[in-house]
């Protein structure tokens, strides 16, 4: 008994429990990942950007970045960006995006949706105006048809100035995370 209790206590105060946070770029780290047994390269997505219509344009600025990287690839892609003014503005959790898709055309559909926005951080160094902006992205990758996640992913970024400026960074390592190219 008393071992048990040793263990126990051991195991609760080291940090075995928590899954770490793993920093994929300078201002971006991945703090949640599921990669499904059955996950094997797709060869057509269809990416889906939903959420408050608040972030329209960096939906579309994020678009645009993935369909660049894109090009570098075989896959047969579509986007779609779906926002609405009575969604809410952020998700929290991945048990929050309720989404279904059954099209027939694509093999998977990759959503996202805006995480919470932590407090802006105003550096007063240098420039009294530079900025850090922090959130998170939820990214869930869904087999077409039959539902099933195969990758779900939560990106923290650190942003200068606007939502927008790591958008290069985060398009890179979401084409990373998916494995879309061969190494």
């Amino acid at each position: 008994m008393n071992r048990f209790i040793f263990l126990i206590i051991i195991l609760t105060s080291t940090n075995s429990f928590s899954q770490k946070s793993i920093k994929l770029t300078k201002k971006i780290e991945l703090s949640e990942d599921f990669v499904s047994y059955s996950y094997k390269v797709p060869n057509s997505i269809l990416f889906y950007y939903g959420g408050h219509s608040e972030f329209s344009t960096y939906y579309k600025s994020l678009s645009k970045r993935i369909k660049k990287q894109l090009k570098k690839t075989k896959l047969n892609s579509k986007q779609i960006i779906e926002l609405n003014e009575e969604n809410d503005l952020s998700v929290e959790s991945f048990e929050e995006i309720d989404v279904k898709f059954n099209n027939k055309d694509y093999e998977s559909v990759c959503v996202f949706f805006q995480g919470e926005m932590l407090p802006m951080k105003v550096h007063k160094l240098k420039d009294p105006f530079k900025r850090e902006i922090n959130y998170s992205l939820y990214m869930m990758l869904i087999e077409s048809g039959s539902n099933k996640v195969l990758l779900k992913k939560k990106f923290k970024v650190a942003s200068k100035y606007t939502m927008l400026t790591e958008n290069k960074s985060l398009s890179r390592a979401i084409v990373d995370e998916l494995k879309l190219f061969k190494k």
